[in-house]
């Protein structure tokens, strides 16, 4: 399966404001994992997990400066800190810096990702597959 999305376009901006909303609530709704499933708790975990890799990945994809390396670091240790600044301010959850740590390198490879993709025009896993469309070809 192939789908065409035009790189720095109106499909981009809404995913990653979507990503950013989603990151937002999953990050901010108290979370007690006392007697929950450990299934039901690991894929919660792996579900946030992936929403921080998208906003990585998305992000060079969506704003055309969003073009270096060290950007894309800064970009995930401003986005990780903010997360885990609103989170001690709103619920007293206490820092964590593994957990910053952790974020910062889930963003940012997601966001290493992204360069990648922009580059080569197209990124998928498996049979799935996203053609970039350059805007100057749009």
């Amino acid at each position: 399966m192939s789908l065409s999305i035009k790189i720095f376009g109106v499909e981009f901006k809404l995913a990653w404001w979507v990503t950013v909303v989603a990151l937002g609530v999953v990050e901010l709704t108290p979370f007690h994992s006392e007697g929950m499933p450990p299934k039901l708790f690991y894929t919660w975990k792996l579900f946030k997990c992936l929403l921080f890799f998208a906003l990585g990945l998305e992000t060079p994809l969506t704003f055309w400066r969003s073009n270096i390396l060290s950007g894309g670091l800064l970009f995930a240790c401003l986005s990780a800190s903010v997360v885990e600044g609103v989170q001690g301010l709103a619920f007293g959850h206490s820092f964590s810096m593994f957990e910053l740590a952790a974020k910062v390198a889930i963003i940012f490879a997601g966001f290493v990702v992204g360069l990648i993709a922009r580059h080569d025009e197209s990124f998928g896993i498996r049979r799935f597959q996203v053609h970039l469309v350059p805007k100057h070809k749009a």
